[in-house]
């Protein structure tokens, strides 16, 4: 399954906290989770910083942009894809396209890649990129095949009426299946029904759930330390500190794995309706060549018949 977390109206307002502790909890729940993004800027790159990558030295062998050029020219298979990826907790990876040598045309040969054949049961984008950049090839592919959004939002009224003014340039990504987290929640501010009564989004599923990632000022200490995965071990060992973030995180995962058994669902049903047709095509096919077979047996047993009768005749005569 592929997901996109999203808040395409503004920066800095949770986007990559959201997409991160959301693949460290599905990863925790048993699903093999690589969390990506598509920034390739290198400098104050916040799914480097937030796990401490920014301050490693850039190893070159395992640079994204050679892994997109390995998968270009298709010399590497989709087993060793995983020693491109970070590994920051049990079954969660991830993959940084930060790098200044990543250009358009590898970053969609990656994307592409991620979006088909990646080892993982789930790939999380981190679309940490302007909209201006939402008409990219590459990010055009991943708007196309993603199969859930998450829309992230805060209690501001200015930035829910900056995300109205920009719905009719992503007209098509709202009629996604998606659920809506408002980060940084806090109840004094206002309710959920407050926020959604205000973008009151039409377009919007039906289904789309309106969920709460509690304010807590822990997420600013782990994450100015660069050590995210850290405060998500915090949250599984109970520390009270942060319970509140475990309850909305566990709602939030709960609801993604929900769509995933769904999609799962959908899947073996369209593969079996598939094998169906193709067994229906089969014997209609066999029936044929079975028909095609025996006509010219049929057509031949007059013909006989006109020999036997000009052979009779031809005795009476010589009689």
């Amino acid at each position: 399954m592929n997901i996109a977390v999203m808040s395409p109206h503004t920066r800095h307002i949770g986007n990559t906290t959201v997409a991160s502790l959301l693949a460290l909890e599905l990863a925790s729940r048993g699903m093999k989770t690589c969390l990506t993004n598509l920034s390739t800027a290198e400098e104050n790159n916040p799914l480097n910083h937030y796990f401490g990558f920014d301050s490693q030295a850039r190893d070159s062998t395992s640079a994204p942009s050679k892994l997109a050029k390995m998968l270009k020219e298709r010399i590497i298979n989709t087993d060793s894809v995983t020693n491109y990826c970070k590994s920051v907790a049990k079954d969660c990876d991830i993959l940084s396209v930060a790098d200044r040598k990543m250009d358009d045309d590898l970053l969609k040969t990656l994307v592409w890649f991620e979006l088909t054949n990646f080892p993982h049961d789930v790939v999380i984008y981190d679309v940490d990129i302007p909209i201006e950049k939402y008409n990219e090839p590459y990010a055009q592919l991943l708007f196309e095949r993603v199969d859930f959004i998450i829309w992230v939002f805060n209690q501001s009224i200015l930035e829910v009426r900056d995300f109205k003014v920009i719905t009719p340039k992503i007209t098509k990504l709202l009629t996604k299946p998606s659920l809506v987290v408002i980060n940084k929640f806090d109840r004094q501010v206002s309710s959920i029904k407050d926020v959604q009564s205000e973008i009151a989004q039409k377009e919007l599923s039906k289904e789309t759930s309106w969920l709460r990632l509690r304010y807590n000022p822990m997420v600013c200490k782990y994450t100015n330390g660069g050590s995210l995965h850290y405060l998500h071990a915090a949250m599984k060992n109970a520390d009270y500190a942060v319970l509140n973030l475990d309850g909305d995180l566990a709602q939030i995962a709960g609801r993604v794995m929900k769509f995933s058994r769904r999609l799962k669902s959908q899947y073996a049903k369209n593969k079996s309706e598939i094998r169906q047709r193709e067994l229906e095509n089969f014997q209609a096919s066999v029936a044929q060549q079975k028909a095609e077979a025996e006509a010219p047996k049929a057509d031949s047993k007059p013909a006989e018949s006109e020999a036997t009768d000009t052979e009779s005749n031809e005795q009476k005569s010589e009689s």
